[in-house]
């Protein structure tokens, strides 16, 4: 009672309790008591350590044991149970109380550890990248605990083991080499690809970037950030095959198809089509200019279009022209002409060419056919026409040489 006394003279309040069963009681009941100052001896029934015990399964509170033990053997039961004080009974009031105000600044400490640390859980249990290190032997030393949200492995299932053994056997290799490369330089980094195992026995592609912080005393080892890349696989996979349809259609296109720069108006970019319409090889169509495959005599039109075409004034343009051959032909195309501008701001004419010679030429020949029908039909008329006159004729000299009346009124 005498240490009551004293505790509340430097304003503490204090209830005493001389059991452990009652302390128990009394501390499931009462939630707003601060702090526990525990006798290893209560007397009948349980005792110090097994009341604090009990009492931290279901609170977390500062417990400072007050006893006039000194064994070094009860002094490490209490330590094993809380840390946060053993004072002998003999001691001043001035060391008991602070004791007591250092076990609250324990208390305080430990919490923000607890929240700190629960926190950092949280975070990486929900983070897309699953952190770990692996050791120099290869050895995993540690993996955040969101690693079994990503591939249904729990930390303790990899740590200790082998942190190549979940690899894709066609990529282990690769993936080895990358790493004893990295182990060659401190602070170094790598990010590579590869496939990793779940527990499920199913492999992921993921992204794996390592850091050589083995001599961080911190980390000693390379830092994994590992995330999983299914999602964006499949969508470059996505991308990957529409491309090559893209690719296919544009190389089997019946259409010439080539880009222009808007500026220089040298050919860029065109599939096998457009050259052969150029008469020239895809190697040597690279770079051509425009204008010098361009029939002079629509070559006015054609740049007088383009300009309107870059500086926005119209969407397209479309217009029959004629290309000319390095050996001198003359290719008639139907062309349609629209703007494209690259994610790099790069402005491009997009070119859709359709040979159309054999049809002008049999454009020409039926112009030809249809003239000389037309002089032939001219002729017909005029043959007819002379030959009716010849008729008409005929009979008015027969009607004049006939002396009946009526003979006469007929022919004439």
């Amino acid at each position: 009672m005498e240490k009551q006394q004293e505790l509340e003279k430097y304003g503490y309040n204090v209830i005493h309790i001389n059991t452990g069963e009652k302390a128990v009681t009394l501390l499931k009941e009462n939630k707003q008591i601060d702090l526990i100052l525990m006798d290893i001896s209560l007397g009948n029934g349980i005792d110090g350590t097994e009341t604090a015990a009990l009492i931290l399964k279901e609170d977390d509170i500062p417990v400072v044991f007050l006893s006039s033990h000194t064994e070094p053997e009860i002094v490490e039961k209490t330590e094993r149970i809380t840390s946060y004080g053993y004072v002998v009974k003999s001691s001043s009031i001035t060391i008991l109380d602070a004791s007591i105000k250092m076990a609250f600044k324990l208390f305080e400490a430990n919490k923000k550890i607890k929240e700190s640390d629960k926190k950092q859980k949280t975070m990486l249990s929900n983070i897309s990248d699953v952190i770990g290190i692996i050791g120099v032997d290869g050895i995993i030393k540690y993996n955040s605990p969101n690693i079994e949200k990503w591939f249904g492995w729990y930390p303790e299932d990899l740590v200790g083991t082998n942190g190549f053994k979940n690899i894709h056997p066609d990529d282990l290799e690769r993936i080895q080499k990358a790493f004893a490369a990295l182990l060659e330089s401190d602070n170094s980094t790598t990010t590579v690809e590869c496939r990793y195992k779940c527990k499920d026995e199913t492999f992921k592609p993921i992204e794996l970037t390592a850091t050589n912080l083995t001599k961080d005393p911190l980390i000693n080892g390379v830092l994994l950030n590992t995330q999983d890349i299914t999602k964006r696989k499949r969508v470059e996979d996505k991308l990957k095959k529409s491309e090559e349809l893209m690719r296919t259609m544009f190389e089997k296109s019946p259409l010439g198809i080539a880009l222009v720069n808007s500026k220089t108006l040298e050919v860029r970019e065109g599939n096998q089509r457009f050259a052969e319409i150029l008469g020239i090889s895809r190697e040597k169509m690279v770079n051509v200019d425009w204008v010098q495959v361009t029939h002079p005599d629509d070559i006015e039109e054609d740049l007088d279009n383009m300009a309107l075409l870059y500086a926005g004034k119209i969407l397209e343009f479309k217009m029959e022209k004629r290309y000319i051959r390095p050996d001198g032909s003359i290719v008639w195309v139907n062309m349609m002409i629209t703007s494209v501008e690259t994610e790099a701001n790069q402005h491009y004419h997009l070119c859709m060419v359709e040979d159309i010679t054999e049809r002008k030429r049999a454009e020409k020949e039926i112009k030809q056919q249809l003239l000389e029908k037309e002089i032939i039909l001219k002729e017909v008329h005029h043959r007819i026409k002379n030959n009716f006159y010849s008729i008409v004729n005929l009979l008015s000299l027969q009607g004049n040489a006939t002396d009946n009346e009526e003979v006469k009124t007929a022919l004439i």
